[in-house]
């Protein structure tokens, strides 16, 4: 990994641990805004009503909403969802998230609120990170300084990646399970709601001096920004609510939960969730006829079934395209169950069947297609009335390094399981064995510094009883260069059944009215 590039990992890292870094991937210039409103139960459950407005920078409401949802954790289903532009242009994103636990939710992205304390003494606190445990900082005076040193860097970086977001602002309304008694830094609203207003530029103006007190940087916590110093500072309050009386749900959880999970997998299937990747069931969303032809001649075979059928049958040779809402490694096999005509009449012939295939387009993981060869049919043909199979595919959600245990790379250099091959400094060819195309979801040069060199293959192909592909590294290599050739295996594989039914074609493909 060059110089840049391992500052820009660090900086990514800084950013992701603080809570807010969302804002400096935005690059907002302009106004971002979000407002939260909260429903908390004493078990922890809840629900937040989310809106964001923001500029679109040349992405669609459904790729924002999508990008916040995969950086969010701890919600159990999502729900409400809609978007509007403004007439200035910017985009209105609105959605609810139901949560089981409080204390594992995190947005990434602005203040929220965290249950302390127990019992009598419960109560609410708004800020970005959980608040810290109790720590006395080191008796040690040398290592005590190192720790101020560490946390004042850790600021100062994050506050001047803010720059060009300093003009967001943050509103949270807390409804809570019993009447609040004190709320320093809140407005109190109608049926006991709190409200609170932050804004980035106020807690960056207020946050700076505070990077040269040393007692504040020993009690402020590792990733912690907000705090009851910097809320007092910012929002003329400390933000942590003591509560009054005997705590009682807000609302009724497993029921709200319930009704939002009959559309949430409907709604991240529409905002395009990998379903393998989310830990969901992987489904088909879609399936539609690409190609109903037939095949009368005898001249030319189609290229498809000439290693298949001894001799010329004529047939009806059907397309399908199914979308699935997730990326399988692999497609592993097909069936047909039934395929009738219109008129019912029987298409379905096992010796054709055979010579079905199957793949996953290459671009496109979640996009199979399927060429299906149905028999002739009799005339008059009206269309399909129905088809009817599965298709089974391989899933992993998970992958796990395997080092090649190259000591260097060079062409003509092996191990016991590999070889590289075709060696220049812009690409190479390497051949493994014992190890399926499909089970390599990606490659990476590593140094014995564990330094990296990105890496692209170009192509991958079964060779003998492994895989052969061609690799384009990010940068030039050298010859003989210290890189070990490591492989992201996909592990934990299961393999999976999809049914998928077309009803109702006419001979050109198209629903009949």
């Amino acid at each position: 990994m060059n110089a840049a590039r391992l500052k820009s990992a660090r900086l990514s890292s800084d950013l992701a641990a603080l809570g807010l870094f969302l804002l400096c991937a935005l690059g907002c210039g302009g106004c971002f805004e979000v407002e939260d409103l909260w429903t908390l139960n004493p078990d922890g459950s809840g629900q937040v009503v989310r809106q964001v407005t923001l500029a679109p920078r040349g992405k669609t409401p459904e790729e924002w909403t999508r990008w916040g949802i995969e950086r969010s954790a701890g919600v159990a289903a999502w729900s409400d969802y809609s978007s509007e532009t403004l007439p200035d242009g910017r985009l209105r994103l609105r959605v609810t998230a139901h949560f089981a636990d409080l204390g594992t939710l995190d947005f990434a992205c602005g203040p929220q609120p965290y249950w302390t304390g127990s019992g009598e003494a419960r109560r609410v606190v708004l800020s970005d990170h959980p608040p810290p445990a109790a720590a006395s900082p080191p008796a040690d005076a040398s290592a005590r300084a190192a720790l101020v040193e560490r946390r004042r860097s850790h600021l100062s970086r994050l506050l001047k990646a803010y720059g060009p977001a300093r003009r967001a602002t943050f509103r949270t309304t807390l409804r809570l399970p019993a009447a609040p008694q004190d709320a320093p830094g809140f407005e109190r609203g109608e049926g006991g709601e709190l409200r609170a207003s932050l804004s980035l530029g106020r807690v960056e103006a207020e946050l700076t001096p505070l990077l040269e007190d040393e007692a504040f940087l020993l009690e402020r916590g590792e990733r912690r920004l907000l705090g009851p110093r910097v809320n007092a500072l910012v929002a003329g309050g400390s933000l942590e609510v003591s509560l009054a009386g005997e705590l009682q749900p807000r609302f009724d959880y497993p029921a709200a939960l319930a009704a939002a999970r009959s559309g949430s997998e409907a709604l991240l299937d529409r905002l395009g969730f990998d379903a393998v990747a989310g830990g969901r069931t992987l489904r088909v969303l879609e399936s539609r006829v690409a190609l109903l032809a037939y095949v009368r001649s005898d001249d030319r075979l189609p290229f498809h079934l000439e290693t298949e059928l001894e001799e010329f049958t004529p047939h009806l040779r059907l397309g399908l395209t199914l979308r699935l809402n997730g990326r399988p490694t692999a497609v592993t096999g097909l069936s047909l169950e039934r395929a009738k005509a219109l008129g019912g009449a029987d298409l379905l012939d096992p010796a054709l069947a055979a010579a079905a295939t199957f793949e996953a387009d290459e671009e496109d993981k979640t996009l199979l297609r399927l060429s299906l060869p149905l028999r002739y049919p009799a005339a008059p043909f009206l269309g399909l009335g129905e088809v009817r199979g599965q298709v089974q595919v391989t899933l992993a959600s998970k992958t796990a390094p395997r080092a090649l245990g190259f000591r260097s790379l060079a062409g003509g250099e092996s191990t016991e399981r590999a070889e590289i091959r075709d060696f220049t400094p812009d690409y190479f060819t390497l051949r493994c064995a014992g190890v399926a195309p499909s089970d390599v979801a990606k490659v990476r040069l590593v140094g014995p510094d564990g330094a990296e060199v990105e890496v692209e293959d170009l192509t991958r192909e079964a060779w003998e009883d492994g895989v052969e592909l061609v690799l384009f590294p990010g940068r030039e290599l050298v010859e003989g260069e210290q890189l070990d050739v490591v492989l992201e295996l996909y592990v934990d594989k299961r393999v999976v059944a999809l049914p998928f039914r077309i009803r109702g074609v006419d001979p050109t493909g198209r629903t009949p009215k």
